[in-house]
């Protein structure tokens, strides 16, 4: 306890300084250290016992996925087909441990308010492959997926419209991002849903 409470001091006087030294705002800081904490931890787990067990967790700034959503065969059949088509492209990982998160996102956008499924623009994710799902549209037009190159060239673009319109990507080969939403009618509510599932081996 001590030693977790040490640690958590010592990570908050090290964003407080990174939030007077760079001007960022505090949020941004916060979750670059996320990202970086979680991205050691898996690290320091390869580096010790030399795989990654399977594991799902949510992004850590919402509302945990439920046991039942995780325990859905719906969840596991897309877990298996993920698998079964990096094994075609990558047999030599075939039965490797994978680190698979899963990430439920609902991007609203409101008459005061424009969403933005992507506000970096194309970006990589920092795993090896994302699968993304679309669960659901309601009210809402554009949110258009585009695809890119290392270089940021762009190489394509396509709507997920209809529930289970889904896009798998080699995460360091593919830069990926989402354009605005925005609603068709304001005077109801618009959203969209997706649920991101990430490989790291």
């Amino acid at each position: 306890f001590t030693l977790a409470l040490a640690l958590g001091v010592a990570v908050g006087c090290f964003n407080a300084f990174l939030v007077n030294w760079t001007k960022l705002p505090s949020f941004i800081v916060t979750l670059a250290t996320n990202f970086i904490l979680a991205g050691t931890s898996l690290g320091l787990s390869r580096l010790i016992s030399g795989s990654s067990n399977v594991s799902f967790k949510d992004a850590g700034w919402a509302e945990p996925i439920l046991a039942s959503t995780v325990a859905n065969p719906v969840i596991g059949a897309v877990v298996d087909l993920c698998l079964s088509m990096i094994a075609r492209v990558e047999p030599e990982v075939l039965g490797a441990h994978w680190h698979i998160e899963l990430h439920q996102f609902r991007i609203e956008t409101t008459p005061g308010h424009v969403g933005r499924p992507t506000p970096e623009g194309l970006h990589r994710d920092g795993v090896d492959w994302v699968f993304v799902l679309l669960v659901d549209r309601q009210n809402v037009r554009d949110g258009v997926t585009q695809i890119g190159a290392p270089d940021g060239s762009a190489l394509g673009s396509f709507l997920l419209q209809a529930p289970a319109d889904a896009v798998f990507l080699d995460d360091r080969r593919i830069l990926h991002g989402v354009t605005e939403i925005h609603a068709v009618d304001p005077r109801h509510p618009a959203y969209r849903d997706v649920l991101v599932v990430t490989f790291v081996k």
